[in-house]
């Protein structure tokens, strides 16, 4: 009797095992990061922390670390996450409210986390409707390597990184090729806060973009801060100038036509 008994118990074991195995799975979906926070993750770009406050824009992140808002007079940024969580046309939805003019960007991401397309609808309530494309490349260490934008007659703006650092940046239009810019970047700071102001450094005409990078979708920042840059058509150069706290962070930045930018953390 006490055999048919043990092989019993072996058998309701066996059964149980699979029950068990899957409370297992349930338990470690729960606890892991759930698809849309995994994939949007400013600490992967801001490794020492997100900025609160970029040039006078005030940053808002929700409970998972996300940008959700940059505000300040006149303007308001926001980013809809939701669209991660089910099928849509876009994984976020950033809009740019702005005096008369409103823009919907509706962003793609790469398995990168980072922006590689944008569907741009705007309305002004001067001149009206228009829409833009965007389309980002990058390598494998998440640094911006190319951005082909419809405005500007299809302008292409190819990005050189070496040692982690942009050094060369080459923008043609496509209808207006004599219109051919040409910038070369030098460093001297470590960059510990991972800032880009992509236009004033680099000479990337980033416009409504550039709001993408402090949500931590557009790529990886340099290594260092530069510099200055080198205009390689006109032969002018532009010296920049920062202030750091203790941590070595950039909390304001000076170009060379007295404009600055303040950081706050």
């Amino acid at each position: 009797m006490k055999k048919y008994y043990y092989i019993l118990l072996f058998v309701l074991a066996c059964l149980c095992l699979p029950f068990l195995a899957s409370c297992d799975d349930e338990d470690d979906e729960s606890n892991g990061p759930s698809p849309e926070t995994s994939i949007v993750n400013p600490r992967k770009v801001f490794t020492a922390g997100l900025p609160t406050l970029v040039g006078g824009n005030k940053i808002t992140t929700d409970d998972n670390g996300r940008v959700v808002k940059m505000e300040r007079e006149n303007l308001l940024v926001t980013f809809d996450y939701s669209a991660l969580t089910r099928a849509a046309k876009a994984d976020v939805v950033m809009t740019i409210e702005s005096d008369d003019v409103t823009s919907v960007c509706n962003l793609t991401l790469n398995d990168q986390g980072f922006v590689s397309f944008c569907d741009e609808s705007s309305h002004n309530e001067l001149d009206g409707d228009e829409h833009q494309t965007w389309k980002f490349t990058y390598d494998s260490y998440g640094h911006l390597t190319k951005m082909v934008r419809s405005e500007g007659g299809n302008e292409t703006t190819t990005i050189t990184w070496e040692d982690g650092n942009i050094t060369d940046v080459r923008v043609v239009s496509e209808e207006y090729p004599d219109d051919a810019s040409h910038y070369t970047i030098t460093y001297w700071y470590t960059n510990e806060g991972g800032i880009m102001f992509f236009d004033e450094m680099f000479g990337i005409d980033m416009d409504e973009m550039s709001f993408a990078y402090w949500a931590g979708l557009l790529g990886k920042p340099t290594a260092l801060l530069p510099d200055y840059r080198y205009d390689a058509v006109s032969g002018e150069k532009e010296v920049f100038g920062y202030d750091r706290d203790e941590e070595y962070r950039a909390i304001r930045f000076y170009t060379e036509e007295n404009r600055y930018f303040i950081i706050e953390w």
